[in-house]
């Protein structure tokens, strides 16, 4: 949690505009490296080939491009008020954003919680299916190939009830993106909202 606090704070002190280039840049090693992400999909969730290394990278690409515009669109706001007054908006990352993602689509799940965690400014701890793994760590190399800061984006490998359970109730993350079993989000929701897992 160390690393991804400290990548963070790295991450936000960069301009708008280079993380905008940093993300761009991100983007393009992930389609330079379209059939190794695709198959690595397909080894370890049995998803045909034809659908991983292309429609499956191309949405992958898009994503990060897409979410690549936002760091320099996004703008606090003067809101009027009376003349005594000053009422403003300020957009802030959270911190660190704990992903989990299911076993089905490995890549195209992670990217679409990375994305937009990293164009807002946050560090990512990103937990992949123990079932197919494989994407999510090659996408964590690229990305500091790319240029992102070491620690912007980790993979902890393990079950739900031990890695994902841990990163739920680890007190140095800000913001849970979940994506799995309505029974597994409840158990989530319950702990954020400062319930009880049992």
């Amino acid at each position: 949690m160390t690393a991804a606090t400290e990548a963070q704070s790295r991450w936000w002190a960069k301009a708008p505009g280079a993380r905008r280039e940093a993300m761009r840049d991100f983007a393009d090693a992930l389609l330079a490296h379209r059939d190794e992400l695709g198959w690595l999909d397909t080894w370890d969730a049995g998803r045909p080939v034809r659908d991983t290394v292309t429609r499956d990278v191309d949405r992958i690409v898009d994503t990060v491009r897409y979410f690549a515009g936002l760091p320099e669109a996004m703008r606090g706001a003067v809101v009027p008020t009376d003349r005594s007054r000053v009422n403003f908006t300020l957009r802030e990352p959270l911190g660190v954003v704990a992903a989990i993602v299911p076993w089905n689509y490995p890549m195209v799940n992670a990217i679409t919680k990375l994305a937009p965690a990293l164009a807002t400014g946050n560090a990512v701890v990103l937990k992949p299916a123990e079932q197919a793994p494989l994407s999510a760590f090659r996408i964590a190399e690229l990305a500091v190939l790319a240029g992102l800061p070491e620690g912007l984006v980790n993979v902890v490998n393990g079950s739900g009830p031990g890695a994902g359970w841990r990163l739920v109730n680890h007190p140095g993350v800000s913001k849970i993106a979940f994506t799995g079993s309505t029974p597994v989000g409840r158990k989530i929701a319950a702990a954020a909202g400062g319930g009880s897992f049992r």
